[in-house]
């Protein structure tokens, strides 16, 4: 009934943030999300930080935390962070757009993706020990996601930390057409992983680098590194 309502009669968009992680990079995360909430909301665009969470504490509330003062506010709190009580604060207040954000290299809370997003969740996140879990875990996010209609949005960095997936995921968004995957996997870069919602397949490390042929007949070439796994 509220989805409805707001759909109906509010012309605003509104996301409810979850942010775990507020140290450097989730911190600089909540305070570019404070410089530009009045400007996106001038667009329709509101958002409403809800949680915050790091390893001492988390801080939750309904309506909107108060950024101005988030901090000082975390620093009292002594309740450690927990799935189950974020679930229950998005259930008893009816909050129609929660989204997830994992600025962690945290394995433990990669592990509960599945169930955030099985609790109507939108997860987003930087952290590469989610893909490269397994293959089932993969899977599994991937099926959660869809039977709830939740994103599962992620990004990381190769190289001299040049963005890759979702600059190739917008290229074929866009009509290109993928032909030859060149990809370089130094020690200091020991995983890899492109993922696409088409055909899928799994390739093992060579032993040297080579190309190798994927079912969809789009070459990849490899050369070694501690693991890699690239999936279409």
């Amino acid at each position: 009934m509220k989805a409805c309502h707001e759909n109906l009669f509010n012309s605003n968009h509104y996301l409810d943030v979850f942010i775990v992680g507020v140290g450097g990079v989730g911190g600089e995360l909540v305070e570019q999300v404070k410089r530009q909430q009045s400007k996106l909301a001038d667009q329709g665009i509101v958002i409403r930080v809800c949680g915050l969470a790091n390893s001492k504490g988390m801080l939750l509330n309904s309506k909107g935390i108060d950024l101005n003062g988030w901090r000082d506010e975390l620093a009292t709190i002594n309740e450690p962070f927990s799935l189950p009580r974020m679930v229950r604060l998005v259930q008893q207040n009816h909050i129609i757009n929660p989204v997830f954000i994992d600025c962690t290299s945290d394995q433990a809370i990669a592990d509960q993706y599945a169930d955030f997003l099985s609790a109507g969740f939108h997860v987003i996140t930087p952290n590469k020990k989610a893909n490269t879990a397994g293959m089932a875990y993969y899977q599994q996010l991937r099926k959660a996601a869809r039977a709830t209609r939740r994103k599962f949005m992620y990004d990381t960095t190769v190289g001299a930390g040049l963005p890759v997936i979702e600059n190739l995921q917008n290229l074929i968004a866009a009509g290109d057409e993928l032909e030859n995957l060149p990809v370089s996997c130094p020690a200091p870069c020991p995983i890899f992983s492109v993922s696409w919602t088409k055909d899928k397949a799994s390739a093992k490390r060579p032993p040297s680098r080579e190309t190798t042929a994927l079912p969809s007949q789009i070459p990849v070439t490899i050369s070694p590194a501690w693991m890699w796994r690239v999936s279409f």
